[in-house]
């Protein structure tokens, strides 16, 4: 989404920024959220590609890190890790240095 308005709080970005954020009623024409859920879209990603990150990451974050306290050396099965939630969390435990166990729901997806 291309930034409408800023709140004068709000100066991390100005009207016209191309961002990626997480808002209530997203489908909608236009949103307003806090400035803490907006972030600059990557000039390499398209908007359609920018608006799978934020829900992916937040639901794989919010599992592992939030209620598991993932940390490094632990073990981690994730299930389905070749869709959207699954590779975020693949990426995520790589981070923590997690040791990673996955399933992935067909023979393609299990050689990706």
């Amino acid at each position: 989404m291309k930034s409408s308005r800023s709140a004068k709080t709000c100066t991390a970005f100005v009207v016209g920024d191309e961002v990626v954020a997480l808002a209530a009623a997203s489908f909608s024409t236009f949103v307003t959220t806090h400035c803490e859920l907006v972030t600059a879209k990557p000039e390499s990603l398209s908007f359609t590609e920018a608006a799978t990150i934020p829900v992916v990451f937040l639901t794989a974050h919010y599992a592992l890190q939030r209620l598991g306290k993932m940390a490094a050396g632990d073990r981690i099965l994730i299930h389905a890790a070749a869709g959207g939630v699954g590779l975020a969390a693949v990426q995520l435990a790589k981070r923590a240095g997690a040791e990673i166990f996955a399933t992935a729901g067909s023979d393609e997806k299990r050689r990706s």
